[in-house]
């Protein structure tokens, strides 16, 4: 425990508010939710670490697994994510690549474009060059903190025809 006003822990402030500054008491592996404790005047103030997560959904029937996790980071608050679809046996021919972002999951088959694995209700779409890795800015908003979404890759050729890849089924995390 560290006392109110030490430095790098909490300061009162001249306020009933204790004030996080840089210090936080951090137990627990990375790979799970971590509880740190903060205490003050008023009680304890719990913070919760949780790592961010990219899980490959294929769907039935499957589709390509060519959407590929965050090259330099996962979902993480406060950072770019940057997935990315992997042409060397999809699509090869793809004039646009596109991730579709919605809060529910879906499997729902098109046919030859594939299935679609993330709900369209409330959907935002992403645009990028084929092969390079998109560029998601992720607030460092508290309240996306463990945020679950769906989100689902895919490609466009000269045709504008569509070819679905799998979704990454994402939580955003501190780490």
């Amino acid at each position: 425990h560290t006392p109110l006003g030490d430095p790098g822990g909490l300061s009162n402030a001249g306020s009933t508010n204790a004030v996080f500054r840089h210090w936080i008491e951090f137990s627990g592996a990375s790979s799970q939710t971590a509880p740190n404790r903060l205490y003050g005047m008023s009680g304890v103030l719990t913070v919760t670490w949780a790592p961010s997560a990219e899980v490959a959904r294929l769907g039935t029937p499957p589709n390509p697994q060519a959407f590929m996790p965050g090259v330099t980071s996962g979902p993480v608050l406060g950072q770019t994510w940057d997935p990315v679809i992997d042409h060397a046996s999809f699509a090869p021919s793809a004039t646009l690549d596109f991730a579709l972002f919605s809060v529910g999951p879906a499997n729902t088959p098109l046919g030859p474009a594939g299935t679609l694995l993330c709900d369209l209700n409330g959907s935002v779409s992403v645009l990028t060059t084929p092969g390079v890795p998109f560029a998601v800015a992720i607030p460092n908003d508290p309240g996306l903190h463990c945020a679950s979404l769906c989100v689902q890759g895919g490609s466009i050729d000269a045709g504008s025809n569509p070819s679905l890849a799998n979704a990454l089924d994402i939580a955003i995390g501190d780490f």
